[in-house]
């Protein structure tokens, strides 16, 4: 029972971020959704919004990096994994709609109650650098790890934002090939250079 509430809570605060924004959104109005009492939500999120918000990231954003990993840790090759890594988001971004929308609105202007950018999560990008690094030519060009996935996921991004926002009619899904085929372009000749975080 405790866990269906703190489930609900978190399913209600990421319906309410998504067509309100962080900032028009309290943690009385996320309570009323989900039908918790005052003592359940803090039971849950001492901290209470803060807390709510981190925690939406942080499950949604462990979500998608798990499955992204899973494609990588199965891709036969680089160019499989580059190319795998574009499908899935766009399918995780068309499955997935409002937790989309919400982890890369806070991207690009992270919320005052979760200092730093939910994805900037130091493990996930250490072990994509690793793959990378294992799977790429020795002899490709080093390059920033953050230029590298800029030049990876940026237009796929780009893409999923327009779809998201009604600006972009074709599903994710279906575009999926011409994306890949781009980042494959981008990113076929680079590694990522020695030492670099994101």
């Amino acid at each position: 029972m405790a866990r269906d509430t703190r489930a609900r809570l978190l399913d209600a605060a990421l319906v309410l971020i998504d067509e309100r924004g962080v900032v028009a959104v309290s943690a009385d109005d996320i309570r009323v959704a989900a039908g918790a009492s005052v003592g359940s939500l803090y039971h849950h999120f001492p901290a209470g919004k803060p807390a709510l918000v981190s925690a939406v990231l942080d499950k949604w954003l462990g979500h998608y990096q798990a499955e992204a990993l899973d494609v990588l840790r199965s891709a036969d090759g680089h160019e499989a994994g580059v190319r795998g890594v574009v499908g899935h988001f766009l399918r995780w971004t068309e499955a997935h709609p409002a937790a989309a929308r919400v982890l890369l609105r806070f991207e690009v202007d992270p919320p005052a109650e979760r200092p730093g950018s939910p994805v900037s999560g130091p493990e996930f990008f250490r072990e994509v650098t690793h793959w990378l690094t294992g799977s790429s030519s020795p002899d490709a060009a080093a390059t920033p790890i953050a230029v590298l996935v800029a030049l990876w996921m940026g237009p796929t991004k780009e893409y999923a934002r327009g779809w998201l926002s009604g600006r972009a009619a074709d599903p994710p899904h279906a575009v999926a090939p011409p994306l890949a085929d781009a980042a494959w372009r981008c990113v076929r000749h680079l590694r990522p250079a020695e030492g670099g975080q994101e």
